[in-house]
């Protein structure tokens, strides 16, 4: 190779690696994860461990205390990005319209085939 064109090479070589960074970094609006969290223990313990998490990988979190439906609303018209403490079956009929119409999105179901929701008391109380 020639000088010139060696250094010229070499030099575009360096300008690309220094700038590969930049090309793989979010958009600053992916940079705040919005959860909107309703006022019951378990989904406040879920929400701030994912804020610890969050945390750790380099996300801000805000988090919105709010009824379910004004979370659904809300992550429909993008306030919020996630929501932690959807129950199901429990909350199938306030997250119905939302899912009819496409505005929010559940995911996959982990395997809790045998899991109930109900009250629950030691056998001595029963």
């Amino acid at each position: 190779m020639k000088t010139p064109f060696k250094r010229c090479f070499l030099a575009c070589c360096a300008s690309a690696l220094l700038s590969a960074p930049t090309w793989a970094a979010e958009p600053a609006a992916c940079k705040t994860v919005r959860m909107g969290v309703v006022n019951w223990t378990d989904v406040i313990a879920t929400s701030a461990m994912a804020d610890v998490l969050l945390g750790g990988l380099g996300y801000d979190s805000k988090q919105t205390s709010a009824v379910q439906q004004i979370i659904f609303a809300g992550i429909r018209d993008r306030r919020l990005d996630i929501f932690l403490g959807y129950w199901k079956p429990a909350m199938d009929q306030n997250i119905a319209p939302f899912l009819a119409a496409g505005q929010v999105r559940v995911m996959a179901q982990p395997s809790l085939a045998d899991a109930q929701a109900t009250l629950a008391v030691p056998d001595y109380v029963a």
